[in-house]
């Protein structure tokens, strides 16, 4: 991502699990997740991804029905938070 938001989210975040803690807490962790690296030619992003699951029933070899879970993640294109094109279109 060009933008900011991850570290700047992760700080608010951590900021909001502190405030709620009870006294006498030690070292709280709180931090975004969803994110992942993306290789891009010879450089390498950061993306948020969505993921999504579903189901399907799909045929048996003796046949039938079975079902089956569907697991996938998708890559945004933009920062969902302020817009920002994800790709870095200035890169030699």
């Amino acid at each position: 991502m060009q933008c900011e938001c991850q570290s700047r989210l992760n700080e608010k975040i951590l900021q909001a699990v502190k405030a709620n803690l009870p006294k006498g807490s030690l070292e709280p962790k709180a931090e975004l997740v969803n994110y992942a690296f993306i290789m891009n030619g010879n450089s390498m992003d950061t993306r948020v991804f969505l993921e999504f699951s579903g189901e399907v029933m799909v045929p048996k070899r003796g046949g039938g029905l079975k079902k089956q879970k569907i697991k996938q993640k998708i890559t945004t294109a933009y920062c969902p938070f302020c817009g920002t094109p994800a790709e870095n279109k200035d890169k030699e």
